[in-house]
């Protein structure tokens, strides 16, 4: 509706009225105006009147009593004066007949009050009835209601005889209250008074039309306009009365259509072109059909199936759909809201409401069609569908409904709310649209592709579980679509066509989006769809993507390739076997639009098609299709190989193409595209020159799974033949073997395996291993860019090797979990390549590696050794070169066995010289490999077995590596080979060096190779140079050492100690490699350290890195008592660099490039192994001297931290002394510190997966196994650190915890926990004791004892610690509570034990206990009984505790309101525990404290304590309400729950509900923490309302009328009757609804006894305003039946205040400005609520009709609002005074409609300093002048009351402490 509302500088009454300054109105006439006052007889009237009235104040308890009074007040009536027509005390008489008509009352009771009506209406006569109408008529309307048959014809009898007879004038105010009185008696058409009811309502309709002023003409009037508009409104508002307003207008309203036919038309005809209707239709529509349509809407929307079945009868019958007043009288607006409302009962599934909407929206039968003058022409439209032949239902709806009813289903579906009931709606609309196909085939192309969107919108909006629910509702409207209509909406949004209108890349990725939706979501996979539309959809993907590529982003092309995967994977093969016609015409259904006319984006697909194959694309077959898919598949591959920038989408591609060719109809099809070609053009392109970039990775593997494909979907080679693959083998593995950097370790795994399915391509005599031999064989003219290049090959190949044995799963390997293998891109055909191809490939490419050991200056030299040295699977390399030299040396056995040694001799160098120099090239190559082995070379080769290469021998068994190293170099040595030269005897003589000085050579004492090595040595001692007789002593030595060491470990050891926890075999290793000689206490040179920290940090040295840790091992010994001098710094540069390397390791999978350089995996293995070793000497160094230090050395004691070390090794010259011993702890449990530190966020890392990184699938398993290396590397560490120093270990960790970032609080605190739950021996009975020792040492100023005394290195306090404690006993699974339950007993038991020190963590304790609690719940281990009794007692006993030694930081600090406070938070930056006083635990732990404490009497006395020593101290404090936050309110609400058998709760609650000061809380705090706890301590007991009424007083003048303390008396009245009346109204406020119901009749008594008081009453009317905000509590919260005993007294008190701002009334004493505000507030909310009882009294105080916009002529108003408005108005003529309510506000808003004072805009203390005149001008006129207009235009608007807004507004003026009496 579009209104002109009148601002407030306008009068009341309308522009066109001929007034604009309203006449002086006079005052409402008083009791005895009317006959002469001085008439002695009248006097003696009304003094009798008066007594017989005042026999009501006795409060008439049984039915009897009312009859009695009724009977007496009629003798009295019936004794009147002569000639009176004017009653006296007329308010108190129509208020006391009003309450005989209480429903309550039998009819007996009504009947009477009814004679005494008609005989007071006699004597009125109809004049003074018209002047007191407004006294009598409104206790009258309500009693159809509830009136019996015997009282109803009395109440039409009184109506006909002196109602009726009244001028239009008097009863128009009144007409819309007397048609609600009228409607209940029409709801029963079959009842005996229906007919009678039915005409006095029609004889109402009449006298409202009778003309007041011959003069005026008012057509709309004349013919009944007003009453009809009243009805309306009437229907609008009183949902309980529509069955009899239904009744009514099924007789009486007339027919809605023209008069004459009428053509359909698009356009609304405009001006005098308008249809006439009969003047009976004028009428209904006058002045303006609004609320016809919304009276007809709230009839369709009503909740009664038969009332929505009536009105949509009315509609087919009276208000067709091709009406006049419906295409041309009512606006876009007001046809949606009834559109919505009758689309809307469809959601009801029954079939009488559907049938009847269909008629409605479809018209008459075409049988029918034309032969009523009201029916419409039949129009001509253009049909929706070719096939079907035109009929009459679908052409009207066409050219009717269509229009409207998709602009409304669209506007349903564009709603964006959350709530899945509103968005579920307009699809279960849609469904049910689709029943009749008329409206389905209009409607649904229109709203499908929206209602889609809207639930992919909201699916990304909305929780999951309210999303399914949506989604349940869509799919049933999609499987009920044509998939003709899916599918053309689906390549609309694939090609970017309207309706859409996808202009921009951002509307394409959400077109895009919304198809992957679709088509994840729905059920897409029938037949229809796979054989027909998904092919076409493929193709429309596939031809789009091949002519926008180059210009769309990465992202919309992945959608692209997403959803052309979804489509071609769901196409069945058969899809493309045959074609016929009905499939042609579905192509050409798919493609056409509902109109018939072909998209415009399939023209343009058609034209670009067309002339390569001659097939416009709908109408080919389906051959057709898949050879245009292949055509433009091959383009884009093509285009996405050219521009590698794209990545991932290649490869997707090739595997999606991939399912499409599998596909093929006929092979033949695939014979002209040219895979092979294309293959070996972009390979030539790759490899054409040198300096050209390799193919991305993701390029090579698709190019590799299409190879693949190819060879194996046609075995004759036809697409791709033997000899091709051949040729492309060299550059595959060129650009292979480039993506094998170690600095770029993005697609290592992946590339190694890509590399050996080439080699499962090749047929048999062909392989990869000339390509990788060409590699590593450099050959340049530049010798440093050889090195270069060697180095750059050699890497590659470590890395090639590495991964291929982790394939394998050998060596080494073994014994380690294999890698956790993630889904991979490759395929894993050459994950089955065997052990000999293996050998056979890389044997080659390994001795070229192994060659390049020869120049020890080298780099690449050092990149071997490095290499070999951290190699698992190094017996691999050592067989291979054993092999050989076992065929070499079988060769030579054959010549000396043969020949005599003088033929030997004589033989010719040639001969001799190839085998000589190849078998001194493979001991070259041994020892090389050896002289830098490793610990787990020596291992491997002590443990691992060969073959032995003597064979001579038939019973030879296998043996070690190095017992096969001794026996090669000694057969060199060997006198039957002595034609070897020196070279030879040299490289034996230092291989065997190396043997017999390695860790495990003990087990070689067996051969007695010092034996031969004596009798060789003394045979050739004269012809031997001075270097072999050196390398003789120096083995001779080994291997007597050897010996030596063998005696010794037979003999028993003479200190037993018990062996310490072992890191590695690093340390016992590199001391054994030191000779005795050297094991000297030295100090390091003095810049040793600053070399070692220069060479640990440099970046050249990070591949020689080993080199650096070895050197180190060597001058450790060295280090003696120094080393702690040189250990910060030393563990400062290792932890630097591991957290640099860290950093560039993790780079490439945290970054979208990933081809950033960083270090390889082995640099940062280094550097734990240095790190480790430096800790270790450091850590067995400081218990060598601690242990020297003690006295008597516990025998218990801890032994070292990696191990037993020689004895006496760093034994010092002095003992130091005490505090130097403490000042090396502590550097060495700083370092420990560091290296967790640094440990924790690698371990962290390696342990997250790929969460947050790059996601890319091409590097998925290169992550993996660079994680897994790393964190079992890390845990390793750490697990050493936690064997060594525990408790600085957990410290350590629960640092890491409280200071993690904030953004990743939640993964840093998981992952902390998960590290200790996983490291070896960090078990909960071993950790949990050590918690409690780190606390208990903060707690204490010693601990329990010297071994778990905290160390000064962490900063932790007790609060963090304990925070920490329960953190990690959350995180323990409740099955190792077992483990732990007696740790936690005593703990708990050694607190209570010595309280006082506790006193800070005693509220966390609390929290400690119940969560142990909780994990025994859910366990069932030992005796569960008695542990929880036990536990029990332990909670009540620290409960006590903490009561009687709690500080004042422990309680909580005072509430900041408006904040939530006291929330548990397990997991936070901070903990919660640590900023959570004793209020705050407690009320967390209440609602789960009955765990711990089973039985209800262990509650109770829980809950008394906390009662007695916090809760009632706090209510009891001078500082209440201040003190008591949010926390103690939670607190004491669950103990009004959990137990509510403790009585000490509801003497608390009662004391601080009864004392003043809680009305000075802040609403909002007041609402949401003391109203729970007020409604449980109020329906606790059922006398709490009467208790609180017996303390409101009846007011009472005697004694206080003089005497001194008159005046304080009655304020200390006045000030307990109004604090009492706000408990009352917040009590209503805090329970639910209609639960103090059955004491309305005592709040009654209570309400009328203050309506008298007055002024000078103690107490005095000062009680009005608390009485009014007591009855809008009332209104709030109690059903209107239950509200009906007190409408008469409400109703004339409230018409008694607002009367009193007129003038001449007096009674400014009796309600001031507070009272006054306060019953317009209650007013208001009348409005709002609009109860049912109030709605035949709402003409008294607004305009209700439409009068309040369109005004008549003279138009005087009955409305107290619009009287008050003009009284005002005329009399005020001071404009200074600011207006305080704002002339802007809306009753009506979208959350409802919102009282018109819920904000005033000043304070009460100003309102209440205000002047009378000042407050009335400022506030109340304002109000009243925007009263009647708003709520017109809020019952138009059809909102629903906004019941929160009322609720707070009442409870902001019940905490306004300003508005009490002082």
């Amino acid at each position: 509706m579009s209104l002109e509302v009148a601002t407030s500088g306008r009068s009341a009454s309308p522009t066109d009225s001929g007034r604009s300054t309203p006449v002086n109105r006079p005052p409402r006439r008083e009791v005895e105006d009317g006959q002469p006052r001085k008439d002695k007889a009248f006097r003696r009237w009304a003094a009798s009147i008066d007594r017989a009235l005042s026999l009501f104040e006795t409060a008439p308890q049984e039915w009897a009593d009312y009859i009695a009074f009724l009977g007496r007040l009629l003798k009295t009536f019936q004794a009147h004066p002569q000639d009176v027509t004017t009653i006296p005390h007329a308010q108190h008489l129509s208020m006391r007949l009003a309450q005989c008509l209480n429903p309550t009352l039998p009819s007996g009771v009504h009947q009477k009050a009814l004679e005494l009506y008609a005989h007071v209406f006699h004597l009125i006569r109809s004049d003074g009835l018209s002047e007191e109408l407004q006294t009598y008529l409104p206790g009258l309307l309500s009693v159809l209601s509830f009136a019996s048959l015997s009282v109803r014809p009395g109440f039409y009898k009184l109506l006909e005889d002196h109602v009726l007879p009244l001028s239009s004038k008097t009863l128009r105010p009144a007409i819309r209250a007397i048609i609600l009185s009228l409607l209940p008696a029409l709801e029963e058409e079959t009842s005996e008074d229906f007919e009678r009811a039915f005409h006095l309502l029609e004889n109402f309709q009449q006298a409202s039309c009778r003309p007041v002023n011959k003069d005026i003409d008012d057509s709309h009037v004349a013919g009944g306009g007003y009453f009809w508009q009243c009805f309306f409104l009437a229907t609008i508002t009183s949902s309980s009365r529509r069955q009899g307003a239904l009744a009514f207008l099924s007789r009486k309203l007339p027919r809605l259509d023209a008069l004459s036919g009428r053509h359909p038309s698009s356009a609304r005809r405009q001006g005098p072109e308008l249809p006439s209707l009969s003047p009976e239709a004028e009428a209904v529509v006058s002045p303006e059909p609004g609320l016809l349509i919304r009276s007809l809407a709230a009839g369709l929307s009503d909740t009664q199936l038969l009332v929505q079945r009536g009105f949509l009868d009315l509609m087919v019958t009276h208000l067709p759909l091709h009406s006049v007043v419906l295409q041309d009288r009512v606006s876009g607006l007001d046809i949606d809201v009834l559109i919505k409302a009758a689309v809307s009962v469809v959601l009801r599934r029954d079939m009488s409401l559907n049938r009847r909407l269909w008629t409605w929206f479809l018209g008459p039968e075409s049988s029918s069609g034309q032969e009523g003058g009201s029916q419409p022409a039949s129009p001509t439209v253009e049909r929706t569908n070719p096939e079907q032949p035109p009929t009459t239902q679908a052409q009207y709806f066409a050219s009717y409904g269509k229009v409207v009813l998709s602009r409304c289903v669209l506007g349903m579906i564009n709603q964006r709310s959350l709530m899945p009931a509103e968005r579920a709606r307009p699809l279960r609309i849609c469904l049910s649209l689709m029943d009749r196909w008329e409206v389905g085939s209009s409607i649904i192309p229109e709203v499908f592709l929206p209602a889609m969107d809207s639930v992919f919108v909201y699916s990304q909006q909305a929780a999951k579980e309210n999303v399914d629910d949506v989604i349940r509702s869509a799919s049933l409207l999609f499987d009920g679509v044509e998939s003709n209509l899916i599918w053309q909406n689906i390549i609309r949004l694939i090609q970017g066509a309207p309706p859409l209108n996808l202009d921009d890349r951002m509307n394409t990725n959400h077109a895009l989006l919304l198809v992957r939706f679709i088509l994840t979501t729905f059920n897409v996979r029938e037949e229809d769809m796979l054989l027909t539309h998904m092919p076409l959809a493929s193709l429309a993907t596939v031809f789009t993507l091949d002519h926008q590529l180059q210009t769309v982003d990465a992202q919309t092309i992945e959608l692209y390739l997403e959803i052309l995967n979804l489509c071609s994977t769901a196409i069945p093969s058969r899809a493309f076997l045959y074609s016929d016609s009905s499939t042609l015409e579905s192509n050409d259904r798919l493609f056409a639009d509902h109109d018939g006319h072909p998209t415009n984006a399939v023209k343009d697909l058609d034209a670009a098609v067309s002339p390569h194959d001659g097939l416009p694309l709908r109408t080919t077959a389906k051959t057709g299709t898949y050879e245009l898919l292949i055509q433009h598949g091959m383009s884009v591959f093509r285009q996405l190989l050219i521009h590698q920038r794209y990545g991932d989408a290649v490869e997707r591609f090739v595997k999606t193409f991939l399912t499409i060719l599998a596909k093929s109809p006929d092979p033949g099809l695939l014979h002209g595209v040219g895979f092979a070609a294309m293959i070996e053009h972009h390979l030539q392109a790759s490899t054409s020159q040198p300096k050209t970039e390799p193919i991305a990775f993701p390029v090579l593997n698709a190019l590799l799974i299409l190879i693949d494909t190819l060879r194996t979907f046609q075995t004759d080679g036809t697409l791709l033949g033997t000899q091709q693959i051949i040729d492309f083998e060299p550059a595959l593995t060129q650009n292979l073997w480039a993506h094998l950097s170690p600095t770029h370790p993005r697609h290592h795994v992946e590339a190694v395996r890509c590399i050996w399915q080439v080699e499962t391509f090749l047929p048999a005599g062909e392989s990869v291993e000339a390509s990788l031999t060409r590699f590593l064989a450099v050959a340049r003219l530049d010798r440093a860019e050889e090195l270069r290049a060697a180095a750059e090959a050699v890497q590659r190949f470590t890395v090639l090797w590495t991964h291929t044995v982790q394939v394998l799963g050998s060596g080494a390997e073994k014994h380690v979990r294999r890698l956790s293998r993630r889904v991979s891109t490759v395929p894993a055909a050459g994950e089955n390549h065997s052990s000999a191809r293996f050998e056979k490939v890389l044997t080659r490419p390994l001795l070229l590696v192994l060659d390049f050991l020869q120049d020890d200056t080298a780099d690449v030299a050092l990149i071997v050794q490095s290499w070999l040295q951290s190699l698992p699977s190094v017996e691999r390399v050592l067989a291979i070169v054993v092999k050989n030299l076992a065929h070499l040396l079988a060769d030579l056995q054959g010549v000396s066995d043969g020949q005599t040694y003088a033929v030997v001799r004589n033989a010719q160098p040639r001969e001799r010289a190839g085998p000589n120099r190849e078998l001194l090239h493979y001991l070259k190559l041994l020892f090389n490999v050896l002289k830098m082995a490793s610990e787990h070379t020596w291992t491997v080769c002590a443990h691992e077995v060969v073959d032995a290469p003597d064979q001579t021998q038939p019973s030879s068994q296998p043996i070690s590596y190095q017992a096969c190293f001794v026996q090669v170099c000694m057969r060199v040595l060997s006198t039957e080979v002595t034609l070897l030269s020196e070279v030879h005897q040299r490289a034996a003589l230092s291989l065997l060096d190396l043997v017999l000085s390695n860790p495990y050579a003990s087990a070689l004492q067996i051969l007695e190779v010092e034996n031969n090595l004596i009798n060789n040595l003394v045979t050739s001692l004269s012809s031997l140079p001075p270097s072999l007789q050196a390398l003789y002593l120096r083995v001779i030595e080994r291997a007597l050492e050897l010996r030596l060491s063998y005696f010794d470990d037979l003999l028993p050891s003479p200190d037993h100690r018990t062996p310490s926890l072992s890191l590695s075999s690093i340390s016992a290793s590199a001391e054994n490699t030191v000779p005795a000689t050297l094991r000297v206490a030295k100090s390091p040179p003095p810049h040793l350290v600053s070399c070692l920290r220069a060479g640990i940090t440099c970046q050249n040295s990070q591949y020689t890195l080993h080199h650096w840790v070895d050197f180190l091992a060597k001058i450790l010994p060295l280090f003696s008592d120094t080393i702690f001098a040189s250990l910060l710094p030393l563990v400062e540069s290792f932890c630097d660099q591991l957290n640099k390397k860290f950093i560039e390791l993790k780079s490439p999978f945290t970054s979208s490039q990933g081809d950033a350089a960083t270090a390889p995996e082995s640099v940062i293995m280094s550097l734990f192994n240095g790190l480790e070793l430096l800790l270790a000497k450091a850590h067995d160094r400081l218990l060598a001297g601690e242990s020297q230090g003690a006295s008597v050395r516990p025998p218990e004691q801890q032994q070292g931290f990696f191990g037993t070390m020689v004895a006496g090794v760093f034994a010092p010259e002095t003992q130091p002394s005490r505090s130097i011993r403490a000042n090396s702890r502590l550097t060495v449990l700083l370092s420990f510190q560091d290296t967790i530190r640094t440990c924790f966020p690698i371990w962290s890392w390696a342990g997250s997966g790929m969460e947050g990184s790059h996601k890319s699938s091409s590097c998925m398993a290169s992550h993996a196994y660079f994680a897994l290396r790393l964190r079992n590397r890390t845990r390793r560490m750490l697990e050493h650190v936690f064997a060594a120093e525990a408790l600085q270990f957990v410290e350590t960790l629960a640092t890491l915890w409280l200071e993690g970032p904030a953004e990743r609080a939640v993964a840093n605190s998981a992952s902390v926990f998960s590290l200790l739950h996983v490291l070896h021996g960090s078990t909960p009975k071993v950790t949990l004791p050590l918690l409690i020792n780190a606390l208990q040492s903060r707690v204490h100023l010693a601990g329990p004892d010297a071994n778990s005394m905290t160390t000064p290195t962490s900063s932790l306090t007790v609060l963090d610690m304990v925070a920490f404690l329960i953190e990690y006993v959350r995180s323990v699974e409740d099955d190792a509570m077992d483990e732990i339950w007696s740790q936690c007993i005593a703990y708990l038991r050694d607190v209570l034990g010595n309280p006082l020190p506790h006193r800070q963590i005693m509220p966390a304790l609390l929290e400690f206990a119940v969560l142990v609690a909780e994990k025994v719940e859910n366990t069932n281990f030992g005796e569960q009984r008695k542990m929880r009794r036990e536990l029990g007692d332990l909670f009540l006993r620290l409960l006590s505790a903490a009561f009687t030694t709690r500080s004042l930081e422990t309680m909580d600090a005072p509430p900041v309101y408006g904040e939530k406070t006291g929330t548990h938070e397990p997991v936070a930056k901070v903990p919660s525990i640590k900023r959570q006083g004793l209020v705050d635990v407690l009320s967390s732990l209440m609602p789960r404290m009955h765990l711990v404490l089973e039985s209800g009497e262990r509650m109770t006395t829980a809950a008394n304590g906390i009662l007695t020593h916090v809760i009632a101290p706090a209510i009891h404090a001078k500082a209440f309400p201040d003190n008591v936050g949010s926390s103690m309110l939670k607190l004491l609400y669950s103990i009004t729950k959990q137990a509510p058998n403790a009585k000490s709760w509801k003497k608390d609650v009662a004391d601080a509900f009864n004392d003043y000061h809680l009305f000075t809380l802040k609403p909002e705090f007041a609402r949401k923490e003391w109203f729970p706890v007020i409604r449980q301590w109020a329906v606790s007991d059922k006398e709490r309302m009467p208790e609180l009424l017996s303390r409101i007083t009846a007011p009472t003048s005697a004694g206080i009328m003089f005497g001194v303390g008159a005046n304080a008396a009655r304020l200390e009245a006045d000030r307990r009757t109004q604090f009492n009346l706000r408990r009352m109204a917040m009590t209503l406020l805090a329970c639910d609804n209609d639960i103090f119901s059955s004491q309305m009749n005592l709040v009654g008594e209570k309400v009328s006894d203050l309506c008298a008081a007055t002024a000078s009453s103690s107490p005095s009317s000062a009680t009005r305003a608390e009485m009014f905000m007591l009855l809008r509590a009332l209104i709030l919260t109690c059903s209107s039946v239950h509200m009906a005993p007190l409408w008469p007294k409400v109703n004339a008190e409230l018409q008694a205040a607002l009367s009193s701002v007129l003038p001449g009334h007096g009674n400014e004493e009796t309600y001031n400005n507070l009272s006054l505000l306060q019953a317009c507030k209650l007013l208001d909310v009348f409005i709002v609520m609009l109860p049912d009882e109030f709605q035949v009294h709402e003409w008294l105080y607004v305009t209700d009709t439409i009068d309040a916009v369109y005004r008549p002529e003279n138009f005087d108003p009955v409305a107290l609002a619009d009287e008050i408005t003009e009284t005002l108005g005329s009399q005020s003529s001071d404009d200074s005074l600011p207006v305080l309510v704002s002339q802007n506000t809306n009753l009506a808003t979208p959350e409802g409609r919102r009282p018109l004072l819920q904000k005033v805009g000043t304070d009460i203390a100003d309102i209440k300093a205000m002047g009378r005149h000042d407050f009335v001008r400022a506030i109340l006129r304002p109000f009243f002048s925007q009263l009647s207009i708003f709520t017109y235009e809020a019952t138009y608007s059809m909102s629903l009351p906004d019941m929160e807004a009322c609720r707070i507004s009442l409870i902001e003026d019940l905490f306004d402490e300003a508005s009490i009496a002082s």
